[in-house]
């Protein structure tokens, strides 16, 4: 399974929030997805799952782990956790509609050391 962000901005913010205090990533690359048009898309959002947002994360994989085994669709929307706002889009690598799905070639991150303000400036 791929884990990505609707936008860019939510898939640094969702990356930022599993950093932690640790330094400034190197070596960081993104690629832009695009999913065809045709192919369908399964959206669920916060009253879909019953628990989606709770800290140990058992509703939220339960759906997930189901819709990545019935492989119902390439593409899962789910709402993000750190925004409430945004949408995270999960991509299914066995679905037989995935080799559609492409992606850009891999260009590097940019990190705003802003971000890790409060640390030495080189994290």
């Amino acid at each position: 399974m791929i884990y990505a962000g609707e936008s860019f901005a939510i898939a640094i913010l969702e990356r930022l929030v599993h950093l932690g205090n640790a330094r400034i990533p190197a070596n960081h690359v993104f690629g832009a997805i695009t999913v065809p048009s045709q192919l369908e898309v399964e959206a669920i959002g916060p009253r879909d799952v019953t628990a989606w947002d709770a800290d140990d994360m058992a509703a939220s994989r339960r759906f997930g782990d189901a819709w990545f085994d019935q492989r119902r669709t390439a593409v899962l929307m789910v709402p993000s956790l750190v925004t409430r706002i945004d949408r995270n889009v999960l991509l299914n690598s066995r679905h037989p509609d995935f080799p559609r799905i492409t992606v850009t070639p891999p260009a590097p991150v940019s990190w705003d050391r802003r971000l890790f303000a409060g640390h030495d400036g080189t994290r």
